[in-house]
């Protein structure tokens, strides 16, 4: 251990005077032409600013230039020690020797070199190493330990304070540019970092932006990492596409957007955005219909899209039923209902019963009764519903009342009597329920309509003789919407009159191909009436008519004096063909009636998601065969 501190503090020594005696003070003048030189006095410079590396790089390349032995001897002085204080010892001592190869004659001069030159030249003329082996040599005696001390604690303060120069960090810039529909960090600006300080940065699109380009230093780099300042660094991150904003609403709602044939929205109302281009749109609800057109977006553009759709036709898919008193026959079949599990319930006239089928008409069971009044036998009943509690309510034709029944035909309770009073009915026909559990009749020969709670506890009543809005002349079919207004066949008024649940008027259309008898209504609000010139129609909530088909006979899907009608989940339409003794079924085909009319607006600029700019209104409607609204006027749709 000791040797070792020896060896380090006599090579301290010889190069802590190397630096004193055969260092220039200066750099050579910036004026001189002599090439080599120049690149000398640079490379002293930076070795005392400490940048070893930086003046080894200039003695190199003065290497290359200088000619003459004084400035090699200069020069090659000076790369022994930048290899020393790289720690290249083997280098230090190789460079030494070619100082001692250029000067042999005058290695020993007193006046030329200092002494403790002579003992290292000494030491390597006699093919010692001067690194390994001069601390081992005896200190003479003429050197105190004191001044020896001395001169290691110099050295050692000269190597703390090169080391500690060394080792100071530079500053390097990092130059952002985060372009605009850009979010993440960190944002366009200058940013000052010390040498070997770590950068992350992240980046992501806002929406309406497309195509997100992030450059590191003129070079593709992830949306997302890490920069080690080493140098100074640029980075960019960039949108190469802005995109167009569609907001779209369709009538009914609950439709899927299509673009080009793929889905892009599963439901409306609904927000996206699409880059620019022709895009054929298609909106379509499978319980109702469909709406198609093309049109040229635009990027930067928002586009406000109001549509309503086509209908879809109706198809005829199966039938069951027959004249007789078998199960699953009938004599005469006025009304029908679906309740919550999917079951059919058919009021049977004459065979004084109610029988309950499945979707595919495949009979579950019936209840009957005789021409009586006693309690759960029915007399002519005819109007038939289901509450949400799937308990079932039927007005009889014959006993001019009220039952009702759990879905196995037990009797829960009744009540009514033939009278004028309220509670008291003249040949109830039709019966429905809102959502609010109420119960409503049409009250055939006092012209009015009652309104009942689900236990025949008496509300209101509505409507007296008459062709004034309110008034009726013997009202038939009833139905109820989700909101809980009523519509109410008004039979020999040829119309349909609407209200809401308390009995007040709110508006009416006129049915003038046929009496109107029963009526439904889907979940969307849109009405359908069966007739007396046996054909089926729809209407929206306005009442406007849609569609319509049939005709009299006993194929499929003509009808004899067609009553009762209820839809199911799926959108399919159960018709009781009372004369003909049967039920039919029809389903929605993929044929729409028309394209639908379209409503677009565009502004310049992308709103918000959700949120729907303030627009002058620009009507572009668009029409395809007959899918628009008719009035009542016009010409209806016939399949």
């Amino acid at each position: 251990m000791k040797k070792q501190l020896k060896r380090n503090v006599a090579v301290f020594l010889v190069f802590s005077l190397l630096f004193f005696f055969v260092n220039p003070g200066k750099a050579a003048p910036e004026g001189k032409e002599d090439e080599g030189k120049k690149l000398l006095a640079e490379g002293e410079q930076l070795y005392r600013d400490f940048k070893f590396l930086e003046a080894l790089d200039k003695f190199k390349k003065a290497e290359l230039i200088v000619e003459s032995g004084k400035d090699k001897i200069r020069l090659y002085l000076n790369m022994s020690k930048v290899y020393f204080q790289l720690g290249v010892l083997s280098k230090t001592e190789e460079l030494l020797k070619e100082v001692l190869k250029l000067d042999p004659g005058k290695i020993l001069k007193k006046n030329r070199y200092p002494p403790s030159y002579r003992e290292i030249f000494e030491r390597l003329k006699s093919g010692s190493s001067v690194i390994t082996k001069l601390g081992k040599k005896k200190k003479k005696k003429k050197f105190p330990f004191l001044l020896v001390a001395l001169g290691a604690a110099a050295a050692g303060l000269i190597i703390y304070f090169l080391v500690k120069k060394s080792k100071k960090k530079k500053d390097y810039t990092l130059t952002v540019t985060r372009g605009e529909g850009v979010d993440g960090s960190p944002e366009s600006g200058q940013y000052s970092y010390k040498e070997g300080t770590t950068v992350n940065y992240q980046y992501q699109l806002q929406a309406g932006y497309a195509d997100l380009q992030v450059m590191l230093d003129g070079a593709i780099a992830p949306t997302s990492g890490t920069i080690v300042m080493d140098r100074n660094h640029t980075l960019t991150a960039l949108p190469n596409q802005r995109l167009a904003f569609i907001q779209i609403e369709s009538t009914p709602p609950e439709a899927v957007v299509s673009l080009n044939g793929e889905q892009q929205a599963s439901t409306t109302p609904s927000s996206f955005y699409i880059t620019e281009g022709n895009y054929e749109f298609r909106v379509t609800n499978s319980l109702f219909g469909e709406a198609r057109t093309t049109i040229n977006i635009q990027e930067g553009m928002t586009y406000n899209i109001t549509v309503i759709l086509s209908p879809y036709r109706y198809q005829f898919s199966t039938s069951w039923g027959g004249e007789g008193r078998g199960p699953g026959q009938f004599r005469l079949a006025p009304g029908l209902a679906l309740d919550q599990n999917g079951y059919i319930y058919v009021t049977d006239w004459e065979n004084d019963q109610v029988q309950k089928f499945d979707l595919n008409g495949n009979f579950i069971l019936r209840w009957k009764g005789s021409d009586n009044d006693d309690d759960g036998l029915l007399d002519r009943p005819h109007g038939i519903t289901v509450d949400s509690n799937n308990h079932i309510y039927v007005t009889e034709f014959g006993n001019h009342r009220v039952q009702k029944f759990d879905t196995n035909g037990s009797l829960i309770t009744k009540w009514g009597q033939k009278g004028k009073t309220t509670g008291s009915f003249d040949q109830p026909y039709g019966i429905c329920a809102d959502q609010s559990g109420y119960l409503y009749v049409t009250d055939w020969g006092n012209n009015r309509v009652q309104k009942f709670d689900s236990q025949g506890n008496y509300i209101l009543a509505w409507g007296n003789k008459g062709s004034g809005m309110g008034e009726f002349e013997n009202p038939f079919g009833i139905s109820a919407d989700n909101d809980n207004f009523i519509y109410v066949s008004d039979y020999n008024n040829y119309r349909i009159q609407k209200f809401d649940g308390n009995g007040v008027f709110i508006a009416a259309w006129d049915i003038p191909a046929g009496k109107p008898r029963g009526i439904a209504i889907d979940r969307y609000g849109y009405v359908y009436v069966s007739n007396t010139s046996n054909m089926i129609q729809k209407f929206d909530p306005d009442g406007s008519r849609l569609i319509e088909w049939g005709s009299p006979g006993q194929g499929n899907g003509q009808f004899n004096l067609p009553t009762g009608l209820g839809l199911d989940v799926d959108g399919n339409l159960y018709v009781a063909d009372n004369r003909n003794n049967r039920i039919q079924k029809f389903e929605l085909s993929d044929q729409a009636v028309g394209t639908g009319i379209w409503d677009i607006n565009t502004t310049s600029g992308l709103a918000k998601r959700n949120e729907r700019p303030s627009l002058e209104i620009n009507k572009k409607l668009l029409r395809g065969g007959q899918g628009g609204r008719f009035s009542r006027k016009e010409s209806p749709l016939k399949n």
